[in-house]
């Protein structure tokens, strides 16, 4: 997982930022494309009162990764889009071998198909996420 990251990190450090992507306008987008005039769109804005320590089930059971140090990818695709860097994974074709999460909130069992890291060139660009009102760089 280390050398994941560090391809990442790497990638990260010498890829140009791209402008090429903004929400100018995204008022406007539903006119051409009505599957964006949506009440669930980006950014989401997770309210503190859904996420703070208050709100934790104490009860909650953690998440578990099953075979996540013993398992190699079969092939790994690292994509740059100038604004998000996405990695895929190929696990081996073996289910006694593919690595797995479950537990806390989650209802069975999920296989790590891929992770991205989205950027832009300011505070309000890159991040699709909004918690508060606050937005990042990176995400």
């Amino acid at each position: 997982m280390i050398f994941i990251f560090n391809v990442i990190f790497i990638s990260l450090c010498v890829l140009p930022i791209s402008a090429d992507y903004s929400y100018e306008n995204a008022n406007e987008w539903a006119d051409e494309y009505p599957q964006c005039g949506g009440s669930f769109q980006s950014p989401i804005d997770v309210s503190y009162d859904l996420v703070g320590e208050s709100n934790l089930d104490s009860d909650l059971e953690p998440l578990i990764f099953e075979r996540i140090h013993s398992t190699v990818p079969e092939r790994m695709t690292l994509k740059n889009d100038g604004h998000t860097v996405k990695l895929l994974f190929k696990w081996p074709n073996d289910p006694e071998k593919t690595p797995y999460v479950y537990g806390g909130l989650l209802e069975g069992k999920y296989i790590l198909h891929s992770f991205q890291f989205r950027w832009g060139y300011d505070v309000k660009n890159g991040s699709e996420h909004q918690l508060g009102v606050l937005q990042w760089r990176c995400k």
